[in-house]
């Protein structure tokens, strides 16, 4: 198979470019001055050699598929209608059911220190009502004692002001750990030590919401919604403790849990301001549990309970008798050209059936394809009858492929070798260099040769889309039933590409007409490839008659 076509341009060595006037005495023509676009030029040239390169080299690998089998096709049985299976992995995750912190207005530390010698340390809760605004918020010690004893113990409550909010009072023999509420919401408690009159602490409150945890600050200090108590303790990630203190970071602990055996994966998103684990396998097998939860963390990051999604695998993975498309099978067996298949519904998977077909013959193929959604048993040897007989298990019934014997059409011709994979990298690189060549250069002789290429292409692909019945979305842009498009348009990004899953089926079920579009029936140029190399003869054979004679390319080239 060959292109046709005049020679490359690196090749024309004929070609003259003047540096002055063209044409007769009478007649001197335009001035034309190479100097400003000279680089641009010999660039797209490049582009042009590169493209015709990938071009013939995409030619040579598909120049052999026509000496295929023409006497017989393949014979093949094929569901009648789509499984529509879900062949996507889930995996399980666990995630935060609302916001971390929902509440509407802040306040930190919740351990604050005395400026004093006072020992019996304060801790604050509840709720702050944001009556103070955003502001911060003195408790002085107006009477001290020992917390417990007879001695009653009050606190004076100001502002940043200095404005009297309230007055704490913690009652004669009051135990450690009891709590006073302040007219504004917040709660004071105190642990065993002693209080000294005069002792003073601060705290800031806000009436708006933070933006999220601070990840890096100790737990006790990290903005979580205030009524959660943290302390020293454990839980236990599919069955793997995971130690908590108070003086951790949420970030100690992120990364406790990622590089534990759990198999686990933790983040904080501080944007949506939700806590989610992850389970490492994809798939049913991999699990998100948490159990036996003693520092309080699980339930301050909104995960008891949270919003749990179950890990699931692809169902062409799944045992036949967890996939509804296949409740009717039954453990037993079925014959596909003499040879048993043996199925067990609870243990094997679609693929497992499907491999075994193919392991038990080396000229059958069995596979589902994602795009139709349907299962095909395929003989690999042209003219071979395919029988599917004996079913027992009700397997060939699920799959919509009936029992008996599936002729070839002799009418169709095999192709031996047709690889979509390579193919389709060889439409890649092509791709690349019409974006290259496509591109603006921002110079006008360089540009106006890759205009013309670009109105040859689209003239080529429009009389040959047409002939093949295929019609354009737009004036410059084609997509055929294999997938393949075009952009030709002058804001396009991407000049050529394909739908993978379409190229792929094309090249699985109708070879022909995929090797037809690519590289014509009869001729090379009734195929893309020879519309391409035919669009670039049309630029190149021109380049003489526009730039006449003096001055090679070869030296602009050079």
């Amino acid at each position: 198979m060959q292109l046709a076509g005049v020679q490359s341009v690196a090749n024309l060595s004929y070609l003259r470019f003047s540096t002055g006037r063209t044409g007769s005495s009478a007649d001197p023509g335009p001035v034309r001055d190479l100097s400003l676009d000279r680089v641009a030029l010999q660039d797209l040239f490049r582009d042009f050699d590169r493209l015709r390169g990938d071009l013939g080299r995409l030619d040579r690998t598909l120049g052999g598929l026509r000496r295929g089998h023409r006497g017989g096709g393949l014979a093949t049985a094929r569901s009648g209608l789509a499984l529509d299976l879900d062949t996507t992995d889930q995996r399980a995750t666990l995630t935060s059911s609302e916001e971390v912190n929902g509440s509407t207005t802040s306040f930190g530390p919740t351990q604050p220190s005395y400026e004093g010698s006072s020992t019996a340390g304060p801790t604050i809760g509840g709720l702050y009502d944001g009556s103070s605004g955003t502001s911060t918020l003195t408790f002085t010690a107006t009477q001290g004692g020992i917390v417990g004893l007879a001695t009653p113990i009050e606190f004076e409550l100001r502002d940043g002001e200095g404005t009297l909010i309230d007055v704490l009072s913690f009652d004669p023999f009051a135990a450690a750990g009891t709590t006073v509420t302040a007219s504004n919401g917040l709660e004071l408690s105190l642990a065993a030590g002693t209080v000294f009159a005069g002792d003073r602490f601060s705290i800031s409150v806000s009436n708006t919401t933070p933006q999220g945890l601070s990840t890096d600050a100790q737990l006790v200090d990290a903005g979580f919604e205030p009524g959660f108590v943290l302390e020293a303790g454990s839980f236990d990630l599919n069955g793997v403790t995971i130690s908590v203190d108070p003086t951790d970071s949420l970030n100690d602990v992120i990364d406790r849990i990622n590089s534990s055996a759990a198999g686990v994966s933790a983040v904080y998103d501080d944007q949506a301001d939700v806590f989610r684990l992850s389970a490492d396998e994809v798939g049913a097998q991999g699990q998100v549990a948490i159990e036996n939860d003693s520092s309080g963390l699980i339930a301050a990051l909104r995960l008891d309970p949270g919003q749990a999604v179950v890990g699931m695998d692809d169902q062409r993975r799944k045992a036949l008798n967890q996939v509804t498309a296949f409740f009717g099978v039954n453990a037993g067996t079925f014959k596909v050209n003499g040879q048993l298949i043996a199925v067990d519904p609870a243990v094997d998977s679609l693929e497992d059936v499907l491999g075994r077909i193919e392991s038990s013959a080396s000229d059958l193929t069995a596979s589902y394809d994602q795009a139709s959604g349907r299962v095909a048993i395929e003989s690999t040897t042209p003219g071979k009858t395919l029988a599917l007989d004996d079913d027992t298990s009700g397997f060939l019934a699920a799959i919509l492929v009936g029992e008996g014997r599936r002729e070839t059409d002799p009418g169709v011709r095999h192709l031996r070798g047709l690889d979509s994979a390579e193919i389709g990298r060889g439409l890649a690189r092509i791709g690349l260099r019409l974006d290259e060549i496509m591109g603006s250069r921002g110079v006008v002789n360089a540009d106006l040769e890759s205009g013309r290429f670009r109105t040859a292409l689209i003239t080529g692909l429009g009389q040959l889309f047409e002939n093949e019945g295929i019609t354009s979305r737009s004036w410059a842009g084609f997509e055929t039933p294999s997938g393949i498009q075009f952009d030709l348009s002058r804001d396009a990004t991407r000049s050529l590409g394909f739908d993978l899953d379409k190229f792929r089926l094309e090249a699985r079920q109708n070879p022909d007409a995929l090797l037809d579009l690519l590289v014509g029936r009869d001729a090379p140029e009734e195929g893309i490839l020879g519309v391409l190399g035919k669009a670039l003869d049309q630029v190149e054979s021109g380049l003489a008659d526009r730039y006449g004679e003096g001055g090679s390319l070869l030296d602009l080239l050079a």
